[in-house]
């Protein structure tokens, strides 16, 4: 590029103009402001801190400002003391909460532990419950055993009932007065025993006379006592006047049962007779009970079954 000579003295690229710091332009005119016309600055100036020296404060407002500053300072102080009081309250029912929280957990911990080991006692028994009525059922059914066998053995047995009991007495030959009443007769060959049963007991009257014993008779066979207690059955007016002169009481030839059949039999008498029960009888060492004919009979084997069968159902068998 050409350069021309006559490039005038002090002149400055565009470039490097723009580059160069400002300078004070205040004499430069501004478009469409008229200077003249402006107010004067220290006019201004003047009139300004006239008006802030007209709002300052009077001593007497000073005082009034401290000292509801002073009364807010101290309610404040108050409100913060009793803050502070009941913050220091609060601290000491929370300390007291906690400690009542851990004794209460101490307490809680103790009632389990408690009821943990009675949940262990009452498992145990249980389990021991269990084996008591395992051993109550076990005893039951072998009383019961011993109870069937006993009165298997008394299979050829009869009792006689009634005749009273002398000293000089001959069984043998009330035995055969009595069966000879019934329209029986049987030879001595057929009699294995005869004597009298159990214990000596009082009767309960005014004479305090001692019941006679029932007298036992074991027979030979089993048929032979079946005959006997078939023709007792018939004539049921034996009495003591057949056998003995004096006071008439009767007689009565049953079959032998053992002692807890014979309490059976007297508890379903005795409940029969209340309920008006026709039938209450035993047959081959066997207690039945029929209320009426046509109704069904029931076989008692135990003394449960009585209170079961006159209040309500039981369990039924063949005679």
């Amino acid at each position: 590029m050409e350069v021309s000579a006559n490039i005038p003295k002090g002149w400055i690229c565009p470039c490097c103009t723009v580059k160069q710091p400002r300078q004070d332009n205040t004499n430069t005119p501004v478009k469409n402001i008229n200077v003249e016309s402006s107010p004067d600055l220290d006019s201004i100036q003047t009139g300004t801190f006239a008006e802030v020296g007209q709002t300052e404060l009077t001593s007497p407002d000073v005082n009034s400002i401290e000292s509801e500053l002073l009364s807010e300072m101290r309610a404040f102080r108050k409100d913060l003391q009793t803050v502070r009081n009941e913050m220091s309250q609060l601290r000491n029912d929370i300390l007291t909460l906690r400690e009542d929280m851990l004794s209460c957990n101490k307490k809680i911990a103790l009632v389990c532990e408690n009821v943990e080991n009675i949940e262990g006692r009452l498992v145990l028994l249980e389990a021991e419950n269990r084996n008591v009525s395992e051993l109550e059922s076990t005893v039951l059914q072998l009383q019961q055993e011993l109870n069937d066998r006993d009165q298997e053995m008394m299979a050829n047995d009869i009792e006689i009932v009634g005749i009273p009991e002398r000293a000089d007495e001959n069984l043998l030959n009330l035995v055969t007065l009595v069966s000879s009443k019934i329209g029986m007769s049987f030879m001595n060959e057929e009699i294995v025993d005869m004597y009298r049963g159990g214990p000596r007991r009082l009767l309960v009257n005014e004479k305090n006379e001692i019941r006679p014993r029932p007298i036992v008779i074991r027979f030979t066979r089993r048929s032979i006592k079946e005959r006997v207690l078939k023709e007792a059955r018939v004539r049921r007016s034996i009495s003591t006047a057949d056998v003995f002169p004096g006071e008439v009481k009767p007689i009565y030839i049953n079959e032998r049962l053992t002692k807890r059949n014979k309490m059976i039999f007297g508890k379903a008498k005795d409940e029969g007779r209340k309920r008006n029960w026709k039938f209450i009888w035993s047959k081959n060492g066997k207690i039945y009970v029929r209320e009426r004919e046509g109704k069904q009979f029931y076989h008692l084997r135990k003394m449960e079954d009585v209170a079961k069968i006159f209040g309500g159902t039981g369990s039924t068998g063949t005679p």
